[in-house]
């Protein structure tokens, strides 16, 4: 189930919308709180504002569009 959330949070990210990312990782963490919010990396991250941040500033989507 926390795998759906953080598929969430990673699209809201990549949408710019970190607010919204943060509050899925959010609520993977409480499902899972051993999930690994960026299974992508070779760490465990397990900050979700860091991860949201990460993400949205690592995607070519242009915000002001």
């Amino acid at each position: 189930m926390a795998d759906y959330f953080i598929e969430s949070g990673q699209q809201s990210a990549k949408k710019g919308n970190l607010e919204k990312a943060i509050a899925s990782f959010q609520d993977a963490m409480k499902r899972d709180s051993e999930v690994d919010l960026d299974p992508k990396t070779e760490e465990k991250d397990s900050d979700p504002e860091i991860v949201a941040k990460r993400l949205a500033a690592a995607s070519p989507f242009d915000q002001d569009e």
